[in-house]
């Protein structure tokens, strides 16, 4: 696409005048990200953001193409491709070690046997599924980038190309928050269901042997996860299967308490306290002042005091000190799991950098020295700060006193204080 900003200063637009081509560029290529944009919402200064944006994406190597909706003309679809030269540029640009690149890359599987097993966790290659998805089933290095790390570096370029000349005019959530563009979002790649023939997508492979309920029970596909959602989820499922995993030690042990508790509260050996209220004698006080409450004879409470030994029993001690045991043993092993998925997916020695947030930096008036970075970046000022606070601690003050006065009884009581017993 040929672009020139200085068509950017051009004045008065019509509706249709843009510096988006509509044309059939991506015929054979794949659609890598769609930002998605209605044209009667666009001002004039918005239309200038807008085109600004395509044209520095468009420098960076991108190949842009547009789209109009067949069923509302005013609904345009932005169509972005990047090619392997782009994508491998900028993840050098971008600081990301890319799998394919990685001669330390040792990707490894759950091997669970039995029923536990599906083709993702413990592949053969005799299997059907195999044949047909090696490269997603395999344990080879991937031999080109995957589709998560393709996403990856698109958002990244996104989020440091420019739509305007102030230095805080940059990125696609900016432009998102303007309402320049409605949406934008990757696209898969293939369909979701299952086809008996033909080459399968990480997607199909997800949909049937991990999303699907019938397959609740079984080992979790945490390399395809990876390969399809990137690290960032992949580390989460990983982390929920393993405390589930963790859980079931602990959800035994507290039924075997339950279960001695429900089965020894009759016996006056065990249950000595409940065995004395529900045979005794002694009458106690009402517990009210009002008329209509009388006196109760303290067997009445048999079945509570049964019901808190059944929770509250001589095993319930060796819980609490299992627990403790558990969550120790817990945070241990998940360490020593973590690092092993951090080797194994090539992001133990990355850096976690969020960089500065478009609201900051509109917030932030001022400037400051960096000693870290050694550049000027935004600064709140320590004014704004306190003011910020004292409004913020004056509202959660307020917030307490409120729920506060909401619990405290009204004294509605007549009489006083004159009951009997």
């Amino acid at each position: 696409m040929t672009m020139s900003p200085s068509k950017l200063n051009q004045g008065q637009r019509s509706e249709d005048d843009t510096m988006i081509e509509f044309s059939d560029k991506h015929e054979g290529k794949t659609t890598d990200f769609v930002l998605v944009y209605r044209k009667s919402l666009l001002t004039n200064v918005k239309q200038e953001k807008l085109e600004y944006f395509i044209w520095r994406l468009s420098l960076a190597g991108i190949i842009i193409d547009a789209e109009r909706f067949s069923a509302d003309a005013d609904l345009v679809f932005v169509k972005l491709h990047a090619s392997n030269d782009v994508v491998f540029n900028y993840a050098d640009v971008c600081d990301i070690d890319l799998a394919c690149r990685n001669d330390d890359y040792r990707p490894d599987y759950d091997t669970p046997k039995g029923f536990l097993a599906t083709p993702l966790t413990r592949p053969k290659t005799d299997n059907e599924v195999y044949k047909r998805a090696p490269k997603s089933v395999s344990m080879d290095r991937p031999t080109g980038i995957t589709s998560a790390e393709k996403i990856l570096i698109m958002v990244e370029l996104m989020n440091r190309t420019k739509f305007g000349q102030r230095p805080s005019e940059y990125g696609i959530y900016k432009l998102k928050q303007e309402k320049v563009f409605i949406d934008a979002f990757p696209v898969h790649d293939g369909e979701h269901k299952w086809t008996e023939t033909g080459r399968l997508n990480d997607r199909q492979l997800l949909a049937r042997y991990w999303g699907s309920t019938k397959c609740w029970y079984k080992c979790q596909p945490h390399h395809t996860i990876e390969r399809y959602f990137g690290t960032e989820y992949a580390f989460y499922f990983a982390w929920l299967g393993f405390y589930i995993k963790m859980l079931i030690p602990a959800a035994a042990l507290g039924l075997i308490c339950f279960t001695f508790g429900l089965s020894t509260c009759n016996y006056k050996y065990f249950n000595y306290r409940s065995h004395e209220i529900c045979n005794s004698d002694q009458i106690m006080c009402p517990k009210c002042h009002q008329e209509g409450c009388t006196f109760e004879p303290l067997r009445a409470s048999c079945g509570l005091s049964k019901m808190c030994y059944i929770f509250e029993n001589p095993t319930t001690i060796a819980l609490a000190i299992a627990t403790a045991f558990w969550s120790t043993c817990f945070m241990e092993y998940w360490q020593r799991t973590e690092t092993v998925l951090a080797l194994r997916w090539n992001v133990r020695d990355l850096e976690l950098d969020p960089g500065t947030r478009p609201q900051y930096t509109e917030a932030a008036t001022t400037l400051r020295y960096s000693p870290i970075t050694r550049k000027m970046e935004p600064f709140v000022s320590t004014k704004k700060m306190i003011v910020g606070y004292v409004v913020t601690g004056s509202s959660i003050f307020l917030l307490v006193m409120l729920s506060q006065s909401a619990v405290i009884p009204r004294e509605d009581r007549q009489g006083g204080l004159t009951g009997e017993g």
